[in-house]
C-alpha cells in the first residue's frame, strides 16, 4: 500500500469534523505553494533576457524601422 492510499485510507476513518479540518489544512499548504510558483520567474525568463543581445550579421524591420514605417504609413496612388 502506497503512502496516498495509507492516508486516503486514514482520511475516511475520521469523524466528518476532522475531515473538513484535514482539507482545510492541504488548502493552505497548497495556497502557499500557489503563492511561491507565482512569484518566481517564467519559465522563459532566461531565452526573454538573451533577446536583442545577440549580434547578426543580418538587417532586421528593428535596425530599419523608420524606412519600414515609412514604407508601411506612405499613402499609396489612389489612396486619399
Amino acid at each position: 500500500m502506497t503512502k496516498l492510499e495509507k492516508l486516503s485510507e486514514e482520511a475516511r476513518q475520521l469523524a466528518p469534523a476532522d475531515r473538513v479540518r484535514l482539507l482545510d489544512e492541504v488548502e493552505r499548504s497548497l495556497e502557499g505553494r500557489r503563492v511561491e510558483a507565482a512569484s518566481g520567474p517564467s519559465p522563459y525568463a532566461s531565452l526573454i533576457s538573451m533577446a536583442g543581445s545577440v549580434p547578426s550579421d543580418f538587417s532586421d524591420v528593428s535596425i530599419d524601422k523608420y524606412r519600414h514605417l515609412a514604407d508601411a504609413c506612405a499613402p499609396r496612388p489612389g489612396d486619399e
